[in-house]
């Protein structure tokens, strides 16, 4: 297992830095790191990023065995980057192939994604951006966690 390099020490909280350096495991992974609750929403503060947060990092770059993990954990699946990223547009998005080994897990996020009250065409950027500022988002009647809810069934 690596540890943290000097980057990610200096500018990004250590999920994020498991998140980026797809460390699942071990005490820097995400599977431990993920049990502290002041990390799963914390945004990524390094300067010239976007405010992504630990989900969205995942999802975005198809660790869908992480996101998996993360939701599960209580991160917010409701969040959104400031440039209306949202961890359920990349889910549902058929044209990003996973790799083989991701396929189940992001088959997992799908129907965890469905139960908290995402839809399978969930709303693009702008939409996301522009219902938030109407106060709008997430949507009334939705699940806000996906904490304790499984895809394996």
């Amino acid at each position: 297992m690596s540890e943290p390099t000097a980057k990610e020490s200096k500018l990004i909280h250590p999920l994020l830095g498991a998140i980026m350096n797809d460390r699942l495991d071990g005490p820097n992974g995400v599977r431990e790191l993920s049990k502290n609750k002041s990390l799963l929403n914390k945004r990524n503060p390094a300067p010239n990023e976007t405010n992504y947060t630990p989900l969205i990092r995942a999802a975005s770059q198809g660790s869908w065995q992480m996101v998996e993990i993360l939701l599960k954990a209580g991160a917010d699946p409701w969040a959104y980057d400031e440039f209306g990223h949202i961890v359920a547009r990349f889910a549902f998005n058929d044209q990003i192939y996973p790799l083989v080994k991701e396929v189940p897990y992001r088959e997992n996020v799908r129907k965890i994604l469905l139960k908290i009250g995402y839809t399978r065409h969930p709303p693009v950027r702008r939409e996301v951006l522009k219902l938030a500022q109407e106060g709008k988002w997430p949507p009334e009647g939705v699940r806000l966690t996906a904490e304790g809810v499984s895809g394996d069934e």
